[in-house]
Parts: C-alpha cells; sequence; structure tokens
C-alpha cells in the first residue's frame, strides 16, 4: 500500500473514532442531562434523548465494522480488528435488545396515553435503564482504550507487514 493510501486510512480511522466517542460523549454529557432539565416533561425529555440516541446506536454499529475493516487493510493486528467488532455488537445489543425493550414499557411504565403507570412495568423500565447507561459507559471507555491502541500503533515501527 502506498504511503498515500495508508495516510488516508489513518486519517478515516480517526476522524470515525474521534466523532464516536465525541458525539458519544457529547449525548451522555450535554444533551441528556439538558433534555431533562429544559423540558417540561420527562417524557418529552425521554423522546427527545431517545430521537438522537438510536441514530448514536446505529451509527456505533457500522462504526465498529468499518473501523474493523480499516484496522484489517492497515495490518494492525488481530485485536485492533476484533476490539470494535465488539464494540459494535455491544451497540446491537443495546439498540435492538435494551432500548426496544424500553421503547414497549414506556407507555405502560409511565401512564403515557393516558393508561394508568403500571409497577412492574416501571420497576423493569428503570432497571434497564440502569443497564443501558451502564452498557453506553462501557462502549465510551472502550472506545476510548481503541484510541489509544491506535495511537500507540500509529507511534510503533510498523511490523509484520503492518502499514506506517
Amino acid at each position: 500500500m502506498s504511503d498515500r493510501l495508508g495516510i488516508f486510512w489513518r486519517s478515516v480511522l480517526w476522524l470515525i473514532l474521534g466523532g464516536w466517542i465525541g458525539a458519544n460523549l457529547y449525548f451522555a454529557l450535554v444533551i441528556a442531562v439538558a433534555a431533562f432539565r429544559v423540558l417540561p416533561t420527562s417524557e418529552l425529555a425521554g423522546q427527545v434523548v431517545d430521537a438522537v440516541y438510536t441514530p448514536l446506536q446505529v451509527f456505533g454499529m457500522g462504526a465498529g465494522l468499518t473501523l474493523a475493516g480499516i484496522a484489517f487493510v492497515l495490518r494492525r493486528g488481530r485485536w485492533l480488528m476484533i476490539h470494535p467488532v465488539i464494540l459494535s455488537a455491544l451497540c446491537f445489543t443495546s439498540h435492538f435488545g435494551i432500548t426496544a425493550r424500553l421503547d414497549e414499557l414506556r407507555d405502560r411504565a409511565f401512564g403515557g396515553g393516558g393508561a394508568v403507570p403500571e409497577g412492574a412495568a416501571s420497576a423493569e423500565f428503570w432497571k434497564l435503564h440502569a443497564a443501558s447507561m451502564s452498557l453506553h459507559t462501557v462502549v465510551i471507555l472502550a472506545a476510548v482504550w481503541l484510541l489509544v491502541l491506535h495511537a500507540k500503533a500509529d507511534l510503533a515501527p510498523p511490523e509484520n507487514g503492518e502499514i506506517s
């Protein structure tokens, strides 16, 4: 691979990884907090948070797979290919498992649409909400660790056919 192509792929890697980490941090530290502080009801705040979090999860699924592919192209080694696939799987689990169930429970848990709130639904909702927040934190921390591993790879002399 030419130096220009290597520079291109490393630039794409850093753009995706930095954007992913930045978007996740901004969501957790600014958007979610502001929505619940500023909007008149928790229901509206939850709708805003869900509307932002859904595309963030979908982006994470694609970003993880893309970063794995770039690590392969750059010959970064097995761990730098597997790590982002695991992150992608965590985003998939969060979106299609936890968030999907939260969406099913929301109206029953909080009495949306005139329904009377159900205690069991509310308890399950908050348990899943805590799991969602924990998983989101794990994804952020693991993505930051992936960033450190790629920075280390960029600074190390090339080995075993790795592209500099």
